[in-house]
């Protein structure tokens, strides 16, 4: 599946050409956009959020696997054929529980031969057995965006199954959030002050579950609280600080 927020174009109609090669594609429009998609199943939803797109696919939908893509990840033919060749390894031991690509803003446990045991990660790019999320159960909606991958990941750990990535295969990131101008600084990338509100309320969120590791709580805590700093350096400051304060 490919979630889609007023994406851009080109992006994500390469992405899902590359999937639609080895996988049937569902589309999820979290913008309330009927797009003409050609013979592809194409829902349509006012922002439902990630976690609310990803639950509905689960409850209506019978599959063995589900991978969930974000509209800007950019991959070619030979990643994802070479990504398939590990489903055999990954098929082989019910403590697997999801394969991901290789991505820095993943946090790695500890090197499984040719894989990566991670803690916490993002979800794009992700396959997870069914069987597995039958076990863990659905994501968690409340939380909307930001962390639903997190606590996901982290829920599935707490459950003793292990989430692998492919250590020397990585698909390219796209650059979080929009370019803003700064005072000083030119422009720089940044989510939403809407964003920084949900991340502020989110990890509140994340503190009160006790499978959620100390050393992750402090260090989203520690991150809102240097946005109230981060925030100064934007011409959009004020807003920033008010939606922080909410």
């Amino acid at each position: 599946m490919v979630i889609l927020y007023e994406p851009d174009n080109s992006k994500y109609l390469n992405l899902i050409k590359v999937l639609d090669a080895f996988t049937t594609v569902i589309l999820v429009s979290n913008d309330n956009e009927v797009r003409n998609c050609g013979n592809r199943k194409n829902f349509s939803f006012d922002n439902i959020g990630t976690g609310g797109a990803y639950n509905f696919i689960i409850n209506n939908f019978n599959f063995n696997y589900l991978w969930v893509w974000d509209q800007d990840t950019l991959i070619n033919h030979e990643q994802v054929q070479k990504f398939l060749c590990h489903i055999p390894v990954f098929e082989n031991d019910s403590q697997y529980c999801s394969l991901s690509f290789s991505d820095k803003y993943n946090c790695v446990d500890y090197a499984l031969g040719e894989y990566d045991i991670i803690k916490y990660g993002k979800a794009s790019g992700t396959l997870f057995k069914s069987s597995a999320i039958k076990e863990v159960g659905n994501f968690m909606e409340d939380l909307f965006l930001d962390y639903v991958d997190y606590e996901y990941f982290l829920r599935l750990r707490s459950f003793n199954f292990i989430p692998l990535q492919i250590r020397e295969l990585e698909c390219e990131s796209h650059i979080l959030g929009d370019a803003q101008d700064t005072l000083f600084f030119g422009r720089k990338h940044v989510s939403s002050p809407k964003r920084w509100h949900l991340q502020k309320i989110n990890t509140l969120k994340l503190n009160k579950l006790m499978y959620i590791p100390l050393s992750l709580k402090l260090k989203l805590s520690v991150r809102i609280l240097f946005l109230f700093v981060y925030a100064i350096i934007f011409k959009d400051r004020k807003k920033r600080l008010v939606y922080l304060l909410k």
